[in-house]
């Protein structure tokens, strides 16, 4: 089983070969890829890892879970696999909305803050998470909100669709 050094590294890893990925062209201001989401997208990405990180380490709970019939199952130990998996749905929620918004126009600054001020809280918690991969979601949010606030330009039509 991996530790969390390990499962850190791993995602780390995966979200700056994404990050890469994505950030490989730069576009004019008045191009209409230019309000391309990038964090929302990288949202779901962190989200999604947590879910099957959560599946990965709670396999033969999930297996006794059933057994035991689902409903009110998820208690004690269980419980561990509940936060994984439900976080994990709020924060592809989360990233979905913030998706949208980042295709309309501006990300607003209470929404990038918001969400490195949280990620921020989280390592202070539990530095051995995967709230640095949400850390580096959170500087992405602040700078795209930076960028989009020294912009004046108005969101191509297509983004509003």
């Amino acid at each position: 089983m991996w530790g969390w050094f390990q499962i850190n590294s791993f995602c780390t890893a995966i979200f700056a070969a994404t990050l890469s990925i994505m950030s490989g062209a730069s576009f004019p201001s008045t191009s209409p890829f230019r309000r391309r989401a990038i964090v929302g997208p990288l949202l779901i990405l962190v989200a999604t890892l947590h879910i099957i990180f959560g599946i990965i380490g709670s396999g033969q709970l999930l297996i006794d879970a059933a057994i035991d019939g689902w409903i009110g199952a998820f208690t004690g130990e269980r419980a561990t696999f509940q936060w994984y998996l439900m976080t994990g749905l709020v924060g592809i929620i989360g990233g979905i909305a913030i998706n949208t918004i980042e295709r309309a126009g501006r990300l607003p600054w209470p929404v990038s803050w918001g969400l490195l001020l949280t990620s921020i809280l989280g390592l202070s918690m539990d530095p051995a998470s995967g709230f640095i991969l949400v850390f580096l979601v959170g500087l992405i949010a602040v700078w795209r909100s930076y960028r989009d606030s020294i912009t004046p330009d108005q969101p191509p039509e297509e983004a509003l669709d």
